[in-house]
């Protein structure tokens, strides 16, 4: 490259004069030969360094070391350049994979992401296409790669979703913050949602999707929104070209959820429920204690680095270096403190009053609330459901047992 322009500014009359070799190519005694020999010389110096510079990141990349720029969020770098986990990041990782799994979209992650307090490394709110390079990171797992993505194009763009054919890959080269299992789970279900044709109109929320069948040819239901006289109806619509009416949406949750809530929370489960509610939530309540010490501790360490920068400016050493610093290190407590007051709400526990309350709730949590714990439940209970000409059949996992007041309810 060096060559080129040399040649280039000659070819173009324009005048080159060399500051370390006393280069002039006005001098009378300028010789385009030597001119050349040093420039293919420099050429060749450049090409070699380039070359011995990749030679030295590979081999260090061998030994799954982090190679420059900042590392990816839930990380730090150790002092010998190796990769740790940041228990004040990780938890955001964690969430992600966690909504991903619980069937929530890019937009409802990024809602759960913002009401937490969560940022970027940058001190940002978190973007789609931030949410899927997480997603799709194998370090999450404890893969270590080096030299994956695609170089930056001649716009000097890059596309963060290509990545190269071949690439340093080296399973357990770093601490994992998503077991292998979920982060599989998770490529398998964006290669799902990437060629599946889904049914889901504007912002509303069809709970029941991709548990409902046909039962002639068992192709799946899914959400619709079918407009009639001006007025749009909500449904779940058959796939198949079999003779089965759509099912409107209010009236199939309801009718969904209120079995599942009488099975569920009926009378003589309610002791066992409130005890293992109450020791879920001690268990949450402990491991939010460890998470709200640890931002706390990296809080304070902050405040004390801006502290003593705060001294080095009042002694008058007000560089750069100093002031960038002391940027980042703003950014990143507004961050933690936003994290650390969505952390710190209390966790209570459950008595018969809240117990009460939230059984009044179900149906209507069930249909509305998107949330992994929502998720859970009902891939947890629910196996299918199957629409016929005539009626619905609702089918349970083993397990779950309705009372006689409600299969009354449904045969009536």
């Amino acid at each position: 490259m060096v060559f080129c322009f040399w040649i280039l500014f000659i070819l173009s009359g324009i005048a080159v004069i060399g500051i370390t070799d006393g280069i002039d190519t006005e001098d009378k005694n300028y010789s385009k030969f030597a001119l050349t020999i040093k420039a293919a010389a420099a050429e060749d110096y450049s090409n070699l360094l380039s070359k011995n510079t990749r030679a030295a990141l590979l081999e260090s990349a061998k030994d799954c070391k982090h190679l420059g720029g900042t590392p990816p969020i839930g990380y730090s770098v150790t002092p010998e350049g190796y990769y740790e986990i940041d228990e004040t990041k990780a938890p955001i990782v964690r969430d992600i994979y966690r909504y991903y799994l619980s069937d929530m979209g890019y937009d409802d992650i990024l809602t759960h992401l913002k009401q937490r307090g969560y940022k970027t490394s940058n001190g940002n709110d978190f973007s789609k296409s931030a949410i899927n390079a997480i997603l799709t990171n194998p370090k999450y797992m404890g893969t270590y790669t080096y030299d994956r993505t695609m170089p930056k194009d001649s716009d000097g763009k890059r596309n963060s979703h290509a990545t190269k054919d071949q690439y340093i890959e080296i399973p357990n080269g770093m601490p994992a913050i998503i077991s292998a299992e979920d982060f599989n789970k998770v490529q398998e279900k964006k290669k799902k949602n990437s060629t599946k044709h889904t049914n889901r109109t504007g912002k509303q929320y069809y709970p029941l999707n991709g548990k409902i069948f046909c039962s002639k040819c068992g192709k799946p239901f899914s959400g619709n929104i079918n407009n009639s006289n001006g007025r749009k109806y909500y449904q779940y619509r058959r796939s198949c070209k079999c003779k089965i009416k759509s099912v409107r949406l209010e009236q199939l949750n309801r009718s969904v959820f209120y079995a599942l809530q009488q099975c569920i929370f009926s009378p003589e489960n309610k002791d066992a429920i409130i005890q293992k509610v109450n020791a879920k939530l001690a268990v949450q309540k402990s491991l939010q204690t460890e998470e709200i010490i640890k931002l706390t501790n990296r809080i304070n360490g902050l405040e004390n680095a801006q502290n003593r920068l705060i001294s080095c400016l009042e002694e008058g050493k007000a560089s750069k270096t100093i002031l960038d610093k002391m940027q980042k290190n703003e950014t990143e407590l507004s961050a933690l403190n936003k994290q650390l007051a969505a952390k710190s709400k209390q966790i209570s526990t459950i008595d018969n009053a809240i117990y009460n309350k939230l059984v009044k709730q179900f149906v209507s949590y069930m249909s509305d609330v998107k949330s992994p714990e929502a998720f859970a439940l009902k891939d947890a209970t629910i196996k299918e459901i199957v629409i016929n000409e005539n009626d619905v059949t609702i089918y349970f996992n083993s397990g779950l047992t309705a009372d006689e007041d409600t299969i009354n309810y449904f045969n009536c």
